[in-house]
């Protein structure tokens, strides 16, 4: 967990200042750390980023705006606030200073309220700016996930929608069956012989038994997608459940006048759930029906 307590870094070539300084700011609750050139600066903000520098400017080593152009061209540190420590005959330079990103001055020698009263301020501003940054990570990181949300949605809308037109199809052609047969029984009732009628409601049931397993799998798809789905497997014949798949799509392949061959030997079983299987094997037939000249 971050630190609530402001950090500053003070650097000086002048112990007596950095002396006086780090009383002002501790007697206000500020947490200081020392840097007697700019070097020695850059070796303590690499360990650990203060929220504030105060950097004098003529020191020997490296200047103090020397490390002010370091810091503003990192990334990492662009953001830290800099209060240059100016005498007086070199507030002129502090053009150059305000060229190179600082964010203010204070002159030598010090004037204690004037000095917090800076301080103060831009460690607030700086506050404000990490809450800021902040809140907009969290806001790009809240739009990539709507975005990734959105882009499933999509999907699987798409994936309903082929699903619904695949069901569409293989229903046509029973239920078109089974309107027929109706009609057809309908209107020659006292012409069809008993071996006829008998006939007739054989085909009228394996057509409705077709609709029924056919809406029995698009219940089964809505269920996988709300995540209501049971896994429950067992042994089962193979054979058997492919031949009931291949039922579903005969309207599909007199259509198509082709033929569908189921060469798994009677008896062999498997551990598995018999109706995701069953939807498995479904969507391979369909797709090998699709695909076939």
């Amino acid at each position: 967990m971050k630190n609530t307590i402001p950090h500053i870094l003070i650097v000086d070539d002048i112990g007596e200042n950095l002396q006086v300084l780090g009383n002002i700011l501790s007697k206000e609750g500020f947490d200081t750390s020392f840097a007697l050139n700019g070097k020695l600066a850059l070796s303590v903000i690499e360990e650990t980023l203060p929220d504030l520098i105060l950097l004098d400017i003529a020191m020997p080593v490296m200047d103090g705006f020397e490390v002010c152009r370091i810091l503003k061209s990192s990334e990492r540190t662009r953001e830290i606030p800099i209060i240059f420590l100016t005498a007086k005959t070199e507030v002129d330079n502090m053009v150059h200073g305000f060229s190179l990103g600082a964010d203010d001055y204070v002159t030598k020698p010090f004037n204690t309220l004037e000095l917090l009263a800076r301080v103060k301020a831009h460690i607030e501003l700086k506050k404000s700016k990490d809450t800021i940054l902040e809140q907009n990570k969290e806001l790009s990181n809240l739009v990539n996930q709507l975005s990734k949300s959105n882009e499933e949605l999509n999907k699987l809308n798409a994936s309903k929608d082929k699903y619904f037109s695949i069901i569409a199809h293989d229903l046509k052609g029973p239920v078109g069956n089974l309107n027929s047969f109706l009609n057809f029984m309908t209107d020659q009732s006292d012409k069809i012989s008993k071996e006829e009628f008998q006939k007739d409601l054989i085909l009228l049931q394996m057509n409705s038994k077709k609709i029924k397993d056919l809406l029995e799998n698009l219940l089964t798809w809505s269920r996988s997608q709300r995540g209501d789905i049971q896994y429950n497997p067992d042994n089962f014949d193979l054979q058997r459940l492919i031949q009931s798949n291949m039922l579903l799509f005969e309207s599909s392949v007199n259509n198509k006048k082709i033929s569908l061959l189921n060469k798994v030997q009677s008896g062999i079983a498997g551990y598995f759930d018999y109706e995701m299987i069953k939807t498995v094997f479904r969507n391979l037939i369909s797709n090998a029906i699709k695909y076939t000249n």
